[in-house]
């Protein structure tokens, strides 16, 4: 708050600078109270605005002459008004002709979208381990955001959750007792689930991993092309890198966040 005179106003304010004031002379009014330097240059506004106060202060004087304030003993037209209805009519205009910048209005948290690209590590040949750790792009942040911002869950529809896959990784030889003795056929489904800060989903997609024949290596990866979660040798394309998701075989999460 900045005091002008006897009347208190929001921001930034001025309340018609009058002339030179850095030796307290020359200028009627200093607003606000610590200024120092010289005031603006004079316009028609301000002089006209000097006018209209004036009048404004004249004007209410009247009334209050005429109209007592509350708790007030004086009578209708006999030209009593107090020292405090004075003090009132004389506060009034300051605060009507006071040109003020407002105070900006307090802003809360916003949420802000980023894309993030996601690939994987190149599927070996032969290979008995598939790496599904995302590699973010771009790495390491986004300003508001990190990598930390995002979890991803590895599930199967054999009922094994993410805890069966702590490193992000699928192993033949690690995993297979999940299912028994050896990898099972038909092969299993898998989904790779990802999550933003707020555990929502930003993006998955599904898969088949199976070991055709029991040759020891990971010989079928094929996506899920009909969506029914069932495996079709002649139908469900194969899948020579991870995700599928579209033809770079990339996939693009939106990830939201809220910033405070």
């Amino acid at each position: 708050m900045k005091k002008i005179r006897n009347t208190n106003v929001p921001g930034e304010c001025t309340n018609g600078y009058a002339g030179p004031v850095e030796s307290g002379r020359g200028g009627s009014r200093k607003s606000p109270v610590n200024f120092t330097g010289t005031s603006p240059p004079s316009n028609r506004f301000s002089f006209i605005r000097k006018r209209i106060t004036a009048a404004f202060f004249i004007l209410t004087a009247l009334i209050f002459s005429f109209f007592p304030r509350t708790g007030q003993s004086n009578t209708l037209g006999d030209g009593k008004f107090t020292f405090n209805d004075i003090v009132y009519a004389m506060a009034l205009p300051f605060s009507v002709f006071t040109s003020c910048k407002p105070e900006p209005e307090p802003t809360g948290p916003t949420t802000v979208t980023k894309n993030v690209t996601v690939t994987f590590p190149a599927l070996g040949s032969n290979p008995t381990v598939i790496n599904l750790n995302p590699i973010y792009t771009p790495d390491g942040g986004w300003g508001d955001f990190n990598a930390s911002d995002i979890r991803f869950t590895i599930t199967d529809n054999k009922g094994n959750g993410n805890d069966k896959f702590p490193d992000g990784n699928i192993d033949i030889n690690r995993d297979a007792s999940l299912y028994g003795i050896q990898w099972p056929w038909p092969p299993p489904l898998f989904t790779h689930t990802f999550y933003d800060s707020d555990d929502n989903v930003i993006g998955k997609y599904s898969f088949f991993i199976g070991d055709y024949g029991e040759s020891g290596y990971f010989n079928r990866i094929r996506e899920d092309s009909n969506k029914d979660g069932t495996y079709q040798s002649t139908t469900d394309q194969t899948i020579t890198s991870l995700p599928y998701a579209d033809t770079s075989k990339s996939l693009v999460l939106q990830l939201s966040k809220v910033v405070e």
